[in-house]
Formats: C-alpha cells, sequence, structure tokens
C-alpha cells in the first residue's frame, strides 16, 4: 500500500531508503575529504593483513546497549557501507558513488 501511494505521488524510493543513500553519500564524502573534519571520526576503516574484503570496509563499533547503541548513525552508517557490493566500496571516494547507491533499494 505504501509502494502504491509513493507511486502515485511520483516517488520511486522510500523515506528509510533516501536516508541510508544519503548516510552513505555522507560516509563517500568523509572518504573523499569533502566532510567537516568533526565527520572524520564518526568513521573508521577496518585495518586487516589480508585483502579479502577489498578496500573501505568500515570498522563497525562496539555498542553498549541494544535498544540504542544499533540506533547510532556511526553504526548504521558501517553497517550499510559494508552491506555495498564490493565494486561500489572499491569506487569509494570518487563522483560515481553516489549513482550507483541511488540504484540500491536497502529494503530492511
Amino acid at each position: 500500500m505504501y509502494k502504491v501511494l509513493l507511486g502515485r505521488i511520483g516517488l520511486t524510493s522510500t523515506l528509510e531508503n533516501c536516508r541510508i543513500q544519503d548516510m552513505l553519500l555522507t560516509v563517500n564524502n568523509i572518504i573523499q575529504g569533502r566532510a567537516p573534519s568533526s565527520f572524520k571520526n564518526l568513521i573508521s576503516e577496518k585495518r586487516t593483513a589480508y585483502s579479502l574484503h577489498g578496500k573501505f570496509n568500515l570498522s563497525i563499533p562496539e555498542v553498549n546497549t541494544t535498544r540504542y547503541g544499533l540506533k547510532l548513525w556511526r553504526y548504521a552508517a558501517a553497517k550499510y557501507w559494508n552491506m555495498l557490493p564490493r565494486d561500489i566500496r572499491s569506487m569509494a571516494g570518487s563522483k560515481t558513488v553516489w549513482k550507483k547507491i541511488q540504484q540500491i533499494d536497502f529494503h530492511v
């Protein structure tokens, strides 16, 4: 029903999907160095001795509580960024990433 109503007003994406896409755009801007310096502390690249999962995997922060901790921007941003296909993550920092992210439906 919700998707039908969105279609009637000309929208193709849910509000939740738009928020996730905006979050991933912010992560890409942080990686690009185009975000404010205070944002750089919100994400950190996962460092491993092996390159099994490609570049630009983010470290998912530990949370103290599942009630509020899983709703943190830092946690959600890292989780959704790591869920992106490897070919999109490997383009991190480029402007074409945004077009690729817009094509993904993050139905959760």
